[in-house]
């Protein structure tokens, strides 16, 4: 099940690249050419120093958390 927002690791990914990490992964679920093409080039940036991973969370309105969250989640009582 995918968390309700779009989440974003890039916080993680100037630490991994410098561990020697070379391929990344981004999923896309609903984003049409032009967003797809926006989030590629923000994480194009990324990978060549030119912004720091703040600004692709802002940029493309994410939340900086990544992996399982509770997110929107919750139990009723019934």
């Amino acid at each position: 099940m995918f968390h309700a927002a779009p989440q974003s690791a890039a916080h993680l990914v100037p630490k991994l690249a410098k561990g020697g990490v070379r391929r990344f992964r981004i999923e896309l679920v609903r984003e049409d050419a032009e967003g797809a093409r926006r989030v590629v080039e923000a994480y194009r940036r990324l990978l060549a120093g030119e912004v720091a991973p703040a600004e692709v969370a802002r940029g493309l309105r994410v939340e900086g958390s990544y992996g399982v969250v509770r997110g929107s989640l919750r139990v009723l009582q019934a």
